[in-house]
């Protein structure tokens, strides 16, 4: 496989990661503004502190929904730009690392509400495992990945060596997210 085709064939798998955060992205607004009403809602019935714990876990995974758009964006441009340009700029790259990094702790909050309040159920409990499992196989991966790139003397085989523990990292979250979505989510009796 000549080397143009493979990074065509990245940049179509970017370009539609780009395009699935894109819709995320502009669903989420409209997502916000109608939770907004059923905390207001809630609020007249429920617990006020738990209720405006949830709600508040939702507007940061919203601020962490928009990093990712972020770094779909910078994924997008660096692809692009080496595709069209043939330049290699690896700021985008690791911003793109950095933002895909990060993402996943702002789900913190929602975890720790999904593991505290007081009505937790199992269901719950295996949602917020879920969240977690993702942070712990993600992020320190990405994170140190980040680190190593920003140095100013490139190690290309720690690069690579922490490259490919994120990438095996995130497959397997992956697959946690979606094995466990399988128990929690979906009316599957075992």
């Amino acid at each position: 496989m000549n080397r143009i085709f493979k990074f065509k064939l990245i940049l179509a798998i970017i370009a539609s990661f780009f395009i699935f955060q894109l819709f995320l992205f502009l669903k989420s607004f409209p997502a916000e503004y109608n939770l907004y009403f059923r905390f207001l809602e809630r609020l007249e019935t429920a617990d006020p502190f738990w209720t405006s714990f949830w709600f508040t876990s939702e507007i940061i995974g919203e601020m962490g929904l928009i990093l990712r758009f972020a770094g779909s964006c910078f994924a997008l441009y660096f692809i692009w730009l080496i595709v069209k340009k043939g330049k290699t700029v690896f700021s985008h790259l690791r911003k793109t690392v950095l933002c895909e990094g990060s993402y996943y702790l702002f789900n913190l909050p929602f975890i720790i509400s999904l593991f505290a309040r007081p009505d937790t159920t199992i269901v719950n409990i295996e949602a917020g495992l879920s969240y977690l499992l993702q942070i712990v196989f993600v992020s320190p991966a990405f994170l140190i990945l980040y680190t190593k790139m920003k140095k100013p003397n490139l190690d290309l085989g720690q690069v690579y060596k922490w490259g490919a523990i994120g990438v095996v990292g995130f497959t397997f979250a992956l697959w946690i997210k979606h094995a466990l979505m399988n128990l929690y989510a979906l009316p599957i009796s075992l």
